[in-house]
């Protein structure tokens, strides 16, 4: 979940705020071929300041899924750029084939939560727009901007994201700005037979951590002896996802107690989902917070659900909010979960279908999957033809955001 953000917890190449004679002259959007990939330039050859990376500040690309993609998944990415002097940023963005100069997968510009402030130059990079709040004119200490990107077909193999960044002093030259650059290097994910995951009675499906956010998750046992559970945490991808050290939190309750499970806002955005067994009498609910520089931190409570649905159903208002979904699936294979779109009169208005994998989950602003509930009110209704899924909404407005109970 991103600013959303659920939706949203990054990444291909990041460039510049670049001009040879201004200093703005590419304040709507740096050039081609100065995102450091192999054989291309950064934004040094036109901003002086004191030489590549030689600031006090980095540029970074997080990336939610460990170190390995799997081929044709869609990831929220984020681009963060830091440093301690500059007043306004840019950026450029490519992701290439490890060891080649082939672009591989797609970009796509999200809805939210800051829509428009990245745009795509020739399917192959992305960089910072036009759009009001695209370079952060003013704002201090870091800036960072989140797209979509769509990962090539399996058989692929490794690829690496390369990133270069203009934080500038905002003097209106290209004097004096500093210059930064990184790359992250994927490899692809094992394409063995997907099988399901061991889970527990209860799940929830998105669970997000750094890069801003922060996920909580509180148990109370109200019963007259102690009890003892694990709880398991795993990446989009279901492979184990750790944080404190450990991907399973290992939960001892006094009776009448209550105990929390903590990520902290530290490193990049990571994103995954949570399942236990929770034992009879515990209950609990899991909360996100968002850290967003300059407004007081945004928080959300989101309850738990049950692992074994095959069905659920989310109330959407797209009149003047957003809503995003977690969806999480586990079954004997793979499978496709139907969303059905309806308006406020029952009239089915648009369908999508989720190709996903035991023990993976997915997060999506809904109306970048089904554009038709675009300013309408209805419901969504997921369902599965084998295993089970679970649902998570959240809707946004501006940068508060809160959870949406989904029903079973």
């Amino acid at each position: 979940m991103k600013k959303n953000n659920m939706n949203r917890s990054l990444l291909i190449v990041v460039g510049m705020l670049a001009s040879a004679t201004s200093g703005w002259a590419f304040s709507t959007g740096a050039p081609g071929g100065t995102s450091g990939a192999p054989g291309e330039d950064t934004c040094v050859v036109c901003h002086t300041g004191g030489g590549l990376n030689s600031g006090a500040g980095k540029v970074t690309i997080s990336f939610p899924d460990g170190t390995t993609y799997a081929g044709g998944r869609t990831y929220r990415m984020r681009v963060t750029l830091e440093d301690p002097t500059a007043s306004r940023w840019g950026f450029q963005l490519s992701v290439r084939k490890e060891a080649t100069t082939t672009a591989v997968g797609t970009f796509a510009v999200p809805a939210t939560p800051t829509p428009a402030i990245v745009q795509i130059l020739s399917g192959r990079y992305l960089t910072h727009s036009a759009a009001s709040g695209s370079t952060f004119r003013a704002q201090r200490s870091q800036a960072a901007w989140e797209f979509d990107w769509t990962a090539p077909a399996a058989g692929t193999g490794a690829v690496r994201f390369y990133v270069a960044g203009n934080a500038a002093n905002n003097n209106g030259s290209d004097s004096g700005d500093r210059i930064y650059s990184s790359n992250l290097a994927l490899g692809e994910a094992s394409t063995a037979p997907p099988t399901a995951i061991t889970n527990g009675n209860t799940v929830i499906p998105q669970f997000v951590f750094g890069g801003g956010w922060t996920s909580s998750l509180y148990f109370t046992n109200s019963t007259a002896a102690p009890v003892s559970f694990p709880v398991r945490f795993y990446n989009e991808s279901a492979a184990e996802m750790p944080f404190g050290g450990s991907a399973v939190k290992q939960m001892i309750i006094p009776s009448k107690g209550t105990a929390i499970i903590q990520a902290q806002n530290t490193g990049s955005l990571t994103q995954g989902w949570s399942t236990f067994d929770l034992p009879a009498g515990v209950v609990g609910y899991g909360v996100f917070r968002q850290a967003v520089p300059g407004i007081p931190d945004q928080e959300a409570v989101v309850p738990f659900a049950a692992s074994s649905g095959t069905k659920a159903s989310l109330t959407y208002d797209e009149s003047n909010l957003v809503t995003a979904a977690a969806v999480w699936y586990n079954g004997a294979g793979n499978a496709n979960v139907l969303v059905v779109a309806r308006d406020e009169g029952g009239s089915q208005i648009g369908t999508t279908t989720l190709a996903m994998s035991p023990g993976t989950r997915r997060a999506f602003t809904m109306v970048s999957e089904i554009p038709a509930i675009n300013g309408k009110r209805g419901v969504l209704e997921f369902s599965t033809p084998t295993g089970t899924i679970a649902v998570l909404g959240l809707r946004f407005a501006g940068s508060a955001f809160t959870s949406i109970p989904a029903a079973p």
